[in-house]
C-alpha cells in the first residue's frame, strides 16, 4: 500500500513538472512569437511612412534654392512643413503601437532569443522616431529662412547652417545606429524563424 501511495505519489509530482514545464516553454514562446508578428505588422506601417518621410524630405532643396520667394513660395513652404510633421508623427504613433507589442515579449519567461529580439527592435524604433523628428526639427528652419526671405527680416547664416549642419550629422549617425541594429535584428529573425 505503501509503494502504491508513494508511486502515485511520485507520478502526480512528474505530471506537476511536465504541466509547469510545458506552461514555461510552449506558452511563452507561442505567446512571444504572436506579439513579435504583431509588432513587425504594425512596425511596415512605421516603415513604410519613414520612406514617404525621406522621400518628402528630399523635395525640401526645392524651397532651399529660391531665390527672392514670394508669399506663394512660403505658403507653399508651410503646406509642405505641415505634410512633414503630419508624416512624423504617424510614423512616431505606429512606431509607439509596435514597441507596445514588443514590450509585451519582456515580460514572459523562457524566450530569451525572442526577448533579445524585442530589445533591438524597441531600439531601433526609439531611434527611427527620433530620427524622424530631426526631419521636422529641418524643415522648420528651412521655413524660417524662407519667411526671413520673404519678409526682408535678416538671419544669422552661420547660425542658420550650423543648427541644419548638426541636423544632417544626428541625422546620420541615428542611421548607422538603426541600420547596425536592424543587421542584429535580420540575424535573430532568421534564426527565430520570422523572415
Amino acid at each position: 500500500m505503501r509503494k502504491t501511495t508513494a508511486i502515485v505519489a511520485i507520478l502526480a509530482a512528474a505530471a506537476l513538472a511536465l504541466t509547469l514545464l510545458a506552461g514555461c516553454g510552449g506558452g511563452d514562446e507561442k505567446q512571444a512569437r504572436t506579439y513579435v508578428m504583431n509588432a513587425r505588422k504594425i512596425g511596415k506601417a512605421a516603415s513604410q511612412n519613414q520612406a514617404k518621410l525621406t522621400e518628402q524630405a528630399k523635395n525640401i532643396n526645392k524651397y532651399a534654392g529660391i531665390q527672392n520667394p514670394t508669399p506663394q513660395d512660403y505658403a507653399a513652404m508651410q503646406q509642405f512643413t505641415a505634410g512633414l510633421v503630419t508624416l512624423v508623427e504617424a510614423t512616431n504613433q505606429s512606431a509607439q503601437q509596435a514597441r507596445g507589442e514588443f514590450e509585451k515579449v519582456l515580460d514572459l519567461k523562457g524566450v530569451d532569443k525572442y526577448k533579445k529580439y524585442a530589445e533591438i527592435q524597441i531600439e531601433e524604433l526609439q531611434l527611427v522616431s527620433q530620427r524622424s523628428n530631426l526631419v521636422k526639427e529641418f524643415a522648420a528652419i528651412m521655413s524660417k529662412v524662407l519667411q526671413a526671405e520673404v519678409t526682408g527680416v535678416p538671419l544669422d547664416a552661420t547660425s542658420v547652417t550650423a543648427s541644419l549642419d548638426e541636423i544632417l550629422q544626428q541625422r546620420n549617425n541615428l542611421t548607422k545606429q538603426i541600420e547596425k541594429l536592424n543587421e542584429q535584428a535580420i540575424t535573430l529573425a532568421q534564426e527565430l524563424g520570422l523572415e
